[in-house]
């Protein structure tokens, strides 16, 4: 699958494997209150950061919140070597500027991982290292 260390986002349906054994499956809160702690580590597979977002009303709004999070665990990735991918539901639509569609709402990529930080893999895919501005 991925071995970079950072953040992948990757649309559910365009999974080509299975989540290797090895690996956590958490839901967007759950991994939020890990972070929180600072108790991440290994490969980490996140589910529902579209529905949180869509349930949020405030796409800005939950970006900036998310963004704020994940600045939070740069030095933690870097030293315990995590990768973790965010699983879609939605459609990642646009190159230069990337969005998460799902149903209403536009997740913007760049306002979570910044300009210039997303790397397009393949269509359905993205990487962001672990260091957000």
């Amino acid at each position: 699958m991925f071995t970079r260390i950072g953040y992948y986002i990757l649309e559910r349906k365009a999974m080509a494997e299975k989540i290797p054994d090895n690996a956590k499956v958490l839901s967007i809160v759950e991994f939020l209150r890990k972070a929180s702690k600072r108790d991440i580590e290994g490969r980490i597979f996140v589910y529902g950061l579209d529905e949180v977002a869509r349930i949020w009303h405030d796409t800005p709004n939950f970006s900036r919140y998310l963004r704020d999070k994940l600045r939070y665990l740069a030095s933690i990735i870097f030293t315990k070597g995590c990768i973790i991918t965010f699983i879609v539901e939605g459609k990642i639509i646009g190159e230069a500027k990337p969005m998460i569609k799902q149903h209403d709402i536009e997740i913007d990529l760049i306002s979570i991982f910044g300009a210039d930080r997303l790397e397009k893999l393949r269509d359905s895919c993205f990487y962001s290292p672990p260091n957000i501005p």
